[in-house]
């Protein structure tokens, strides 16, 4: 993930950590976007993966919508990503 990604990603999760999970959701699926059009090798799969996995938090936990963080777990779960 690159410096502004990261950047990014830590902005999103502080986003939800602070209970504003529509900004985190707003954040966390504009970066999941940007990451699946140009994700190429372990390290974009890695933080792919970090980023559906958040996602998927936002929604269960933040959001109460489980049906919607499944397919963000499931996505994790077939990941090809060495971390997961």
């Amino acid at each position: 993930m690159s410096s502004a990604s990261s950047d990014r990603y830590a902005a999103i999760e502080r986003a939800y950590g602070e209970g504003r999970f529509n900004d985190a959701l707003l954040g966390a699926e504009a970066l999941l976007h940007e990451l699946q059009a140009s994700a190429s090798g372990p390290e974009s799969e890695t933080a792919l993966s970090r980023i559906q996995l958040l996602t998927g938090h936002i929604h269960l936990y933040g959001l109460g919508q489980p049906q919607d963080a499944q397919a963000y777990y499931q996505a994790v779960a077939g990941s090809t990503a060495p971390s997961t």
